[in-house]
């Protein structure tokens, strides 16, 4: 009888040591799922994100310099991050994006004709974004930015056969901006590293000027207002560092 009530008892105390221990896994389980919820969803913030477009940088490193701004409307972007530990939440960042280059060339003619080219556009963008924390390190953000654009072409092209020599310069410029709303999807590497992509649809307003100048005679070919809305589908990959 002795026996049996002790084989009774320690039956029960296993029984009961299994279920506590059982319930103490998944309630710990249960802790490390919440905590990694929640800094899943607060995943970051750090004060700075520095953004470089990956797919310009190759096309220019390839010897294309000339694609258009609205394709690619900045180069670098700096980020002033939302800290208040709502980031991906609710979380509201300034950024301010710019891309330019400069192209010069000179080409022979022949016939005594040489011709010099100078290619020069400057885009600064500065803008609200909001994010959102997806599962797997994905996010989505989307937002508004207004942006100012200058865009200048001039020919040059200098005749020596004729006496005295004669110039004849062909210029190009659209000046103006836009007002852009974007949106996109990201996925971050670490707490530093993020790749992204983004599409956006601008409503742009331009002022072209076209002129042409021979022997200090000036001819005004175009002076308008250009209108228009664009779709800009994601062709460009983004990667972000934050500090």
């Amino acid at each position: 009888m002795k026996r049996f009530l002790f084989h009774g008892v320690f039956i029960a105390f296993l029984s009961v040591f299994s279920i506590t221990t059982l319930k103490a896994e998944t309630l710990q389980k249960r802790n490390l799922i919440v905590k990694d919820s929640v800094k899943n969803r607060l995943y970051y913030p750090m004060k700075w994100e520095l953004t470089t477009n990956i797919t310009l940088s190759l096309s220019r490193f390839a010897g294309n310099l000339t694609r258009n701004l609205n394709d690619d409307p900045y180069m670098i972007m700096l980020r002033k991050m939302d800290q208040k530990g709502k980031g991906f939440e609710r979380g509201h960042n300034w950024r301010m994006g710019y891309n330019g280059f400069q192209i010069k060339s000179q080409d022979e003619l022949g016939g005594g004709q040489s011709r010099n080219t100078q290619d020069l556009a400057h885009s600064l963008l500065i803008g609200r974004e909001w994010r959102r924390q997806l599962d797997q390190g994905f996010y989505v953000f989307g937002g508004f930015e207004t942006r100012f654009m200058y865009q200048m072409t001039e020919s040059r092209t200098l005749n020596r056969d004729i006496f005295p020599t004669t110039e004849f310069i062909t210029t190009r410029t659209a000046t103006g901006g836009s007002v852009d709303a974007f949106g996109g999807l990201g996925w971050r590497f670490n707490q530093r590293l993020s790749i992204y992509t983004e599409a956006s649809l601008v409503g742009q307003a331009l002022k072209i000027d076209r002129s042409f100048e021979n022997s200090s005679v000036v001819t005004s070919l175009q002076n308008s207002m250009q209108y228009q809305f664009i779709p800009l589908v994601p062709i460009a990959l983004f990667m972000s560092f934050s500090f």
